[in-house]
């Protein structure tokens, strides 16, 4: 079958690197930890330096066997691919193509792009002769780039292409698939043709031995015989081959996105005598190693320094090539962890995250190599929202991914133990107007008692061991309960804030008494409550503003606004010192939007410190101890930062 051909065009990308990538104001800081991640997308060989991508932290670069984070200039954190081209380091984002020279920042090229993870199986191919770079779109187009920064962009037939490919003889055909359906493209008029609409849908292409060979999700064919199966398997997920001396070596992993298993095949034309299956090896060290020991789905294969990289959803990893075939964890300090709170006591640190649980460490600033303990994986799997210190223990509210409830989590340091208490009786997370659609109870309080509030259609007030504390309409906020973490302790009455319909701010004594309601300012949605002596802040957003409102005498006063995040989300007061202030806003998206703002006269004046933090994607949270200030970023990890430097008069750009 014929497509008619395409028009195509060409243009400059024009590409510009400038400034280096950290700037001086970092040299005292203390990077404490991980660098955050979603799933790990790629890794890139280049100028003698390995790189890594995930689609939600944006990008590391591995200094001395750790990984740093090497963000600057790169505005959007989800980066599906990362791939070196003459003298570019290029990061294919999902809606924008990024270049850096692989010291300095990240600069847009002002190519938009629509990738993805998840549909986006094969996202860009390099022609065999080095003139070439394409990446697929979701958007019913090929782009393609040449020696010379020019950029040329082909229509075509089907919206979403999952993966291009070239001919390893000739430079000049493209292959690219969108489902089903497998293309061809001449690159010297532009036509394209439709080779084969398979059964099932199609995982990827690679050589093998000389040949093309295209792999579905039950078969895999030779693209010179496409009717006949060289292998069929049940539930392919990836298809690759890997270079070896004695003749390349063709993996398939089978299973499913959440649990695949890793092996060789054979092709009828292999050299080699490796064993079928693929031993794992992973860094029992992690924190998250305990329960997720399965290779999930590949997200990218790559040649790095003469070994094959793999990264999945939960690491990174080297394949060892020997007498048998081993998987060895490369994943190091990149735990995949976003974070959402923070505690420090006097010895220790922990963070609670998404996914991962409650995470312990011990509390050194000279440490450059952290050891880090899961505290809640033997129990209860999946995300925790927040944190409180109080007497000698620790506490967390966890929602568990297989469970539709929440538990109040409980540590203690004095003899290393915990337990867990269900907070509710529910048979389901999905609930329509709470915040992305899930219910979740997102902040811990202690008011005599431990409490926190659901959000949800059936959300409310939630007490510990007594079930929903006051289940009637003036203790609940609104059809779909919109509050976030917008609940807090202040003079004595459990203060709560929903942004739903007309917000409001209702305040609730110790016998569940209704003592104080206010209508928030119109239009402003709050995320977080902050009280400090006898005055409470309202964190949020309004009108496409980052906004923290004081409650004053029956009106609220504007304490600071923003064009940066979705919203403010986090400030403390120094403890010894009130007119030292530092707030931080959130991006509920991928981009490096957020801000860090600091005053030293009580919030008359505030000063943009944004950056002393590795990643603009906002802040989980901001505690002071002693002389310093540890800043809690949702990706890029714990900072450190001396209260000088944080509060000194220095310019920040």
């Amino acid at each position: 079958m014929l497509v008619p051909k395409v028009v195509t065009w060409w243009f400059i990308v024009f590409l510009v690197i400038s400034r280096p990538i950290f700037a001086d104001t970092l040299k005292d800081l203390k990077v404490l930890g991980w660098g955050g991640g979603g799933a790990f997308t790629s890794t890139s060989e280049f100028n003698d330096a390995i790189f890594l991508a995930s689609d939600v932290a944006g990008v590391w670069k591995q200094v001395n066997g750790r990984w740093q984070p090497y963000v600057e200039g790169l505005d959007n954190y989800n980066v599906t691919a990362l791939v070196g081209f003459h003298q570019w380091l290029f990061a294919i984002t999902t809606d924008e193509l990024f270049v850096s020279n692989g010291t300095q920042s990240w600069r847009s090229t002002k190519v938009k792009l629509d990738t993805y993870r998840s549909t986006s199986d094969q996202v860009y191919a390099k022609s065999n002769d080095g003139k070439l770079l394409c990446i697929a779109n979701r958007d019913q187009k090929i782009s393609c780039i040449d020696a010379h920064n020019h950029l040329r962009s082909t229509p075509t037939p089907e919206k979403a292409i999952n993966g291009v490919f070239f001919d390893h003889k000739d430079s000049n055909l493209l292959y690219f698939f969108s489902d089903t359906k497998l293309f061809t493209l001449n690159i010297l008029n532009s036509h394209i043709e439709l080779l084969k609409t398979f059964a099932d849908k199609i995982v990827s292409l690679q050589t093998f031995n000389g040949h093309t060979y295209i792999a579905t999700s039950k078969n895999v064919f030779a693209v010179a015989d496409l009717e006949s199966a060289a292998y069929s398997s049940a539930k392919i997920v990836n298809f690759f081959t890997v270079d070896d001396a004695e003749g390349d070596i063709a993996f398939i992993s089978t299973g499913n996105r959440w649990s695949t298993h890793l092996k060789t095949i054979d092709l009828g034309q292999s050299k080699s005598n490796k064993l079928p299956k693929v031993q794992l090896g992973f860094d029992k060290g992690l924190p998250h190693r305990p329960y997720q020991n399965k290779m999930t789905k590949l997200l990218s294969v790559n040649q790095i320094k003469g070994k094959t990289w793999l990264t999945d959803y939960w690491g990174v990893y080297q394949l060892d090539i020997g007498d048998d075939i081993k998987l060895i964890e490369m994943t190091n300090n990149a735990i995949n962890t976003v974070a959402t709170d923070l505690v420090v006591t006097s010895t220790n640190i922990y963070v609670s995250t998404m996914d991962n649980g409650i995470i312990k460490m011990h509390k050194s600033s000279t440490d450059p190599s952290p050891v880090y303990k899961a505290l809640a994986f033997d129990k209860l799997k999946g995300h925790s929202w927040s944190l409180l210190h109080h007497d000698n223990g620790i506490y967390g509210v966890i929602s568990p991914w297989d469970d539709a409830n929440d538990y109040l989590f409980e540590y203690s340091e004095v003899d290393d133990t915990s337990k867990s208490v269900k907070l509710t009786n529910y048979t389901t997370r999905d609930s329509k107007g709470a915040f992305w659609g899930k219910s979740y109870s997102r902040q811990l309080i202690f008011y005599d008692d431990f409490f926190t509030y659901r959000d949800g259609k059936k959300g409310g007030l939630v007490k510990n061991n007594n079930g929903m504390f006051a289940n009637d309409e003036s203790n609940r906020l609104g059809h779909s309960n919109r509050v976030y973490r917008a609940i807090s302790v202040h003079n004595d009455l459990l203060f709560i804030a929903s942004c739903e319909g007309a917000p409001r701010v209702l305040a609730i004594d110790k016998i569940g008494g209704l003592k104080v309601l206010e209508n928030l300012p119109r239009g402003f949605c709050p995320f977080t409550l902050y009280s400090h002596h006898d005055s409470l802040y309202l964190l949020g957003a309004r009108k496409g503003q980052s906004v923290i409102y004081q409650l004053g005498d029956n009106d609220f006063g504007q304490l600071l606004a923003a064009q940066k995040g979705s919203a403010f989300y986090q400030m403390a007061i120094n403890p010894n010192n009130d007119k030292q202030i530092v707030a931080a806003t959130i991006s509920w998206s991928n981009k490096a939007t957020s801000g860090l703002f600091v005053s030293n006269d009580g919030g008359q004046t505030f000063s943009e410190k944004s950056c002393l933090m590795s990643h603009k994607n906002g802040v989980a949270a901001i505690k002071f101890d002693q002389d310093n200030v540890y800043i809690l970023q949702k990706v890029g990890g714990l900072i450190l930062v001396a209260k000088t430097e944080l509060f000194s008069q220095d310019s920040c750009s």
